[in-house]
C-alpha cells in the first residue's frame, strides 16, 4: 500500500544506492526468458526482414522507435500505441510482438505504482506524478496482431500516437569488441526518464554504479534466488534526479561483454510527457503548510523536454549514429 513500511524501505534503498533489486514471481522469470528467446530468434533474421517488420530507427510521432544495428549492439525500440497494442509489432516468432505488448502494459503499471511511493518519500502527494504522464496503455488483450504502420487521416498517412515510455530490446554479442578496445559494449550512462525497470538477463552483463560507495556492481552475476524468482532492477532516471534535485540520484550503468554467446537486454524506460510542465511550487507550498519538507527542485514553467537530461539523450544519439555499422 502507498505509504507502507515496505514502500518506505524501497525508497530509502533507492536513495542510498540509486537502484533496488525487486523480486518477482518465478512465473515472471519464465515469461522474460521466453521473450529473450523470441528476441534472439528475431535478431537472427536478415537485416531486410528486421527493417521490414520494425522499420529503420527514426522518428515516429516525434519519438524514436524501430530497429538499428550499431557497432556494439543491435537494438529494437518498442512503444505502446494509444489505442492498444505495441509499435512496431514484430511478428517473427509469432509470440514476440504480443509478448512485448503484454510486458509493456505490465511494466507501465508497476512503474506507476512505484512512483506513488517515491512521491510520498519526496514529501508530495501520492498522485504528484500523474499529470506528468501519458494515460495508462489499454489492456494488452486489446491487440495481439501487428498494427498497420500508419493510420489514414483525411486522405493522408498520419503517424500513430505512441507512448513516451518504451522497451529497448538489445542484443550484445560475446564476440564483439567493446568501446575503445575494452569489454564495455554500452558506455556508462543515465537513462532519460523517471525510472527504468530492467529484468536481469539470463546472460550477465549489466553493471550499476552504487551511489553509496561508488563501486561498479555486476548486478546480474548474483546467484539466482532459491525460489526461481525474477530479479527486476529499479533504477533512478535522469528526469527524477533533476526533479528531486538529486535527492534521488540517477543510476549510472553500463553493459560489458557477455562471457559467452549473447546477452538480450529488456530495459523498460518509464518517461513523462515531453510537454509536461514541471511546476513543483504547489507541492512545496502544501508541504510547508503541513510542516513537511518537499525534496523537489524549484521549478514552475520548465517542461520535461527542456531539462538538461534531454541534452544528454541527444548526445547519446549522436554517439550512436557515429558508431552505426557501415555496409
Amino acid at each position: 500500500a502507498v505509504g507502507s513500511e515496505l514502500g518506505a524501505r524501497f525508497c530509502a534503498q533507492l536513495r542510498r544506492d540509486s537502484y533496488v533489486p525487486l523480486l518477482l514471481p518465478a512465473s515472471e522469470r519464465s515469461r522474460f526468458e521466453a521473450i529473450e528467446e523470441a528476441a534472439s530468434a528475431w535478431f537472427k533474421l536478415s537485416e531486410d526482414e528486421k527493417i521490414d517488420q520494425a522499420g529503420e530507427y527514426g522518428h515516429v510521432d516525434r519519438k524514436f522507435t524501430g530497429y538499428r544495428n550499431g557497432k556494439f549492439r543491435e537494438q529494437l525500440e518498442v512503444r505502446s500505441l494509444a489505442g492498444g497494442g505495441a509499435y512496431p509489432m514484430p511478428h517473427t516468432p509469432a509470440s514476440f510482438g504480443p509478448s512485448l505488448n503484454h510486458v509493456l502494459v505490465d511494466m507501465d503499471s508497476m512503474a506507476r505504482g512505484l512512483l506513488q511511493h517515491i512521491a510520498i518519500d519526496l514529501g508530495a502527494d501520492a498522485d504528484f506524478f500523474d499529470p506528468l504522464l501519458d494515460p495508462p496503455p489499454p489492456s494488452a488483450s486489446s491487440a495481439t496482431a501487428p498494427p498497420p504502420a500508419a493510420v489514414e487521416k483525411e486522405g493522408e498517412e498520419a503517424d500513430p500516437v505512441l507512448s513516451h515510455s518504451l522497451m529497448r530490446v538489445c542484443r550484445y554479442d560475446a564476440d564483439g569488441e567493446g568501446v575503445y578496445g575494452t569489454n564495455v559494449l554500452c558506455e556508462a550512462h543515465n537513462d532519460v526518464g523517471f525510472i527504468t525497470l530492467d529484468a536481469c538477463a539470463s546472460t550477465a552483463g549489466l553493471e550499476a554504479l552504487r551511489r553509496a560507495d561508488g563501486l561498479w556492481v555486476p548486478v546480474e552475476q548474483s546467484p539466482p534466488p532459491p525460489g526461481g524468482e525474477l530479479v527486476l532492477l529499479a533504477m533512478v532516471g535522469d528526469t527524477l534526479g533533476r526533479l528531486s534535485n538529486n535527492y534521488f540520484a540517477p543510476c549510472k550503468h553500463r553493459v560489458v561483454c557477455p562471457a559467452h554467446g549473447e546477452r538480450i537486454g529488456l530495459p523498460f524506460l518509464f518517461r513523462g510527457r515531453s510537454d509536461a510542465i514541471l511546476n513543483t511550487k504547489p507541492a512545496r507550498k502544501r508541504a510547508a503548510a503541513q510542516g513537511r519538507t518537499a525534496h523537489l527542485a524549484e521549478m514552475e514553467t520548465m517542461t520535461i523536454k527542456e531539462l538538461p537530461a534531454f541534452d544528454s539523450g541527444k548526445a547519446i544519439l549522436r554517439d550512436w549514429f557515429r558508431s552505426v555499422k557501415k555496409p
